[in-house]
């Protein structure tokens, strides 16, 4: 009765597994609808489980070895002790080998063996209909009669075989064939693995790389055209740039970088002395969106831009000239500079060539880069 308890036991797991199953069906993907079937087939087992396994077929066949052909009251020995006493009753010789010398002694041979006879067919005999004593080989058998049933007081072999295939096999609910046509056709509905973890891949990578608030915020509060600012005459500078033009480059972010703001400290240049100021982004390079300079309105300044093609090249080099922008003092509108590119350095060389002293205030630089750019006046 211990492993037929037993399997009773490894039934109700299995209909924990596959309530689990049903709570899950509306919910998750093909993933966990799988798993759950998987936990189902290893709860059943297969044919070739070892009693003692905890699985309804080595459940079974720990019944089976136990009441069946195990060597107390197993069918085995019962056919041995019956095989006996026909080898005894065989021949008279056998009779008076075995002490049967008198008529007393036959009586009480067959006396005896009638009693024999008799627990033999108490051992096996037919149960009624969902027998409940299961104290009988017959008993724990069952027989065809027999509901499905799994409870301890009615745990026939025959009861518990209907349980599991009404339950777990046949139902239309919740059996093996309606869970494969489930996932059959979750799986023709719904996206495929790879989609999900692309589109997860997707969002991860927008809500890791937005800027806080704070950044765009401080963006528009920072980047308002000084009065002071002047703007080139010719095509390289847009006089028309205003801070909504800075704004909307802040808003030009891309998913893996952000828009980020580097300022000089001033800068005095007495007249005619040349002073560059070295935008270093270091190996990771950067997009310049745009520089606001402060502090050249009312005097005469020549800007030089000088965007290396090496890292660690030399400053102002002749062959890194990339534009020549002239201020005079009669130009009134604060101006930007046009978006560029540098790959590792960048040099903006002031020439002042006013008639005096005069200050480049602060030099503020919109950029877009996976580094920090250092901004630092030649000495």
């Amino acid at each position: 009765m211990t492993y037929i308890k037993q399997l009773v036991t490894e039934l109700i797991v299995v209909d924990g597994l596959v309530d689990n199953l049903i709570t899950r069906l509306g919910t998750p993907g093909a993933g966990t609808v799988a798993g759950d079937v998987e936990s189902i087939e290893t709860k059943v087992g297969t044919n070739v489980d070892a009693a003692g396994t905890t699985t309804l077929f080595a459940r079974l066949k720990q019944i089976v070895d136990t009441y069946l052909a195990d060597g107390t009251i197993g069918l085995a020995q019962l056919q041995t002790e019956i095989a006996a006493i026909e080898t005894k009753l065989d021949t008279p010789a056998n009779f008076m080998a075995t002490g049967f010398a008198t008529p007393a002694n036959v009586t009480d041979a067959h006396s005896t063996t009638d009693g024999k006879v008799d627990d033999v067919e108490a051992k096996v005999d037919l149960p009624a209909a969902n027998e409940t004593a299961n104290t009988k080989i017959g008993e724990v058998i069952g027989q065809k009669g027999d509901a499905a049933n799994e409870t301890a007081s009615q745990a026939s072999i025959i009861g518990l075989l209907r349980a599991v295939i009404a339950t777990y096999l046949a139902d239309g609910t919740i059996g093996l064939s309606n869970l494969q046509t489930l996932l059959a056709a979750i799986t023709a509905a719904g996206p495929t693995n790879t989609q999900l973890n692309t589109a997860i891949a997707l969002i991860t990578a927008v809500t890791d790389n937005l800027p806080d608030a704070g950044v765009l915020s401080s963006l528009a509060q920072d980047a308002t055209v000084a009065k002071d600012a002047t703007v080139a005459k010719d095509a390289t500078v847009a006089k028309e740039a205003t801070v909504d033009a800075v704004e909307a480059k802040a808003d030009n972010i891309t998913l893996d970088t952000q828009v980020r703001r580097a300022l000089s400290g001033s800068k005095t240049l007495g007249t005619g002395v040349t002073k560059y100021l070295h935008v270093d982004s270091g190996t990771n390079g950067a997009e310049i969106l745009a520089i606001i300079i402060k502090g050249v309105v009312g005097a005469d300044w020549t800007l030089d831009v000088y965007v290396p093609a090496e890292d660690g090249a030399g400053a102002t080099a002749a062959g890194d000239k990339r534009d020549t922008i002239p201020y005079v003092n009669t130009d009134t509108e604060g101006g930007l500079l046009s978006p560029f590119a540098i790959a590792y350095d960048c040099y903006l060389d002031f020439k002042n060539d006013s008639g005096g002293d005069d200050n480049i205030d602060q030099v503020i630089v919109m950029y877009r880069s996976r580094g920090t750019l250092t901004l630092t006046w030649e000495t």
